[in-house]
């Protein structure tokens, strides 16, 4: 987040006319710096995270393209992990402790699906995708059935976290 911040302000310097943001909290980083157009590629309930008023009329500096209209998604994700994976019992999730409809909105629901699954999770808020990577490295198969990503813009190269957990040889689901 600060380093989005230093960003947003020397764009604002250089009066560009319009940025484009590629997730929920680039996007309130964005809006509190930037007074010219912002769009956003994409961002989940952007009437929740509150940078813009409805979709019908989003506001008058900010529109894009909203995704994950129903963070139930999440809750349904972790259903499906243990599917695939049935011996599921303790999970790390790791998620960007920078987007702030994850806490509120998404942990809530996984909470309860892994109660209702008897799956014990161990919650690493991120924020960096080297962040991530120290905690799958300190990660074991004696501690550790899965690792499961609540996805943001913070994972979009998720290769590499992808090749630590397939490495350890534990199952990883998400982004």
């Amino acid at each position: 987040p600060d380093e989005l911040r230093s960003m947003a302000k020397n764009y604002s310097k250089e009066k560009m006319d319009i940025i484009v943001t590629t997730g929920n909290a680039e996007t309130v980083v964005a809006k509190a710096a930037w007074v010219r157009p912002i769009i956003f590629m994409p961002a989940a309930e952007p009437v929740q995270s509150g940078f813009i008023k409805s979709l019908a009329r989003p506001d008058a500096n900010v529109t894009g393209v909203a995704y994950y209209g129903d963070f139930k998604i999440h809750g349904k994700d972790l259903e499906v992990f243990r599917e695939a994976v049935p011996n599921l019992q303790r999970v790390l999730i790791l998620y960007d402790s920078g987007e702030q409809l994850i806490p509120t909105v998404s942990l809530p629901l996984v909470r309860k699906v892994a109660a209702q699954l008897a799956i014990k999770l161990v919650e690493k808020p991120v924020q960096s995708l080297a962040q991530a990577e120290q905690e799958i490295a300190a990660a074991s198969r004696n501690t550790t059935d899965g690792i499961f990503f609540i996805c943001t813009s913070l994972f979009s190269d998720f290769k590499k976290v992808a090749e630590d957990s397939t490495k350890k040889k534990i199952p990883s689901y998400g982004c």
